[in-house]
């Protein structure tokens, strides 16, 4: 018959020293030899399968392993050598990696006093995205601009298709100072970037550099 304790009547199983646990099947008790003194046995639950005390299958954990002995013997020899089965892993992307890793500067330097509608261009060896307004933007020059220098960025696609997707302002207020407006682009691995100087050229402005600061996808 099942046993009372002052608070109730116990239930699961009951340990003593030697390594064995008695079990109430609703008629008698029936011992259990454990692995060990105060062990657990029985039929593993939760992200376990198998028994107790040697439970043999990791159904589910952080990585995605299966419910197959099969298969988590298989990633467990993967972890061991370093090498995770990629099918399990989630999906990740480079929004989720840190900021430093994300992005990727590309700088447009023109040499002097930038020549009339001069041009730079920038080839895409990787998928990039410029941001809207050219968040980020940064520029430097030498000798500081007398009026307004508006340099134009254009995505080029298919090697002719150019599309104008920003532009830069320089001004006078610093060696620094710019204002930044356009769509931005999503630019594709063999697209090109190009920055195109003014079409007046200005009267002081040299030696300038304009940075956009990409993203990674």
């Amino acid at each position: 018959m099942p046993l009372d304790f002052p608070n109730g009547p116990v239930t699961g199983d009951i340990f003593n020293a030697a390594g064995v646990s008695w079990r109430w099947d609703g008629t008698k008790w029936t011992s259990i030899v454990s692995a060990s003194a105060g062990g657990p046995v029985g039929p593993a639950g939760g992200d376990l399968g198998g028994t107790y005390p040697n439970p043999s299958v990791l159904k589910t954990n952080g990585v995605g392993f299966a419910a197959s002995a099969t298969t988590d013997t298989t990633n467990a020899a993967n972890i061991s050598t370093g090498t995770l089965n990629a099918a399990r892993l989630p999906a990740l992307t480079y929004a989720q990696l840190p900021v430093e890793v994300q992005q990727v500067p590309i700088t447009f330097a023109f040499a002097s006093k930038p020549a009339t509608g001069a041009i730079v261009n920038a080839p895409m060896a990787m998928a990039l995205v410029v941001p809207a307004s050219l968040a980020g933007c940064t520029v430097y020059d030498s000798v500081k601009a007398t009026s307004n220098a508006g340099f134009i960025i254009n995505r080029i696609t298919g090697g002719t298709t150019i599309t104008a997707i920003g532009t830069v302002t320089v001004t006078s207020a610093s060696n620094t100072s710019a204002t930044l407006a356009g769509s931005g682009a999503t630019m594709a691995a063999g697209d090109v970037l190009q920055c195109v100087a003014p079409v007046s050229q200005d009267a002081s402005l040299s030696d300038i550099g304009i940075t956009l600061l990409c993203a990674r996808i």
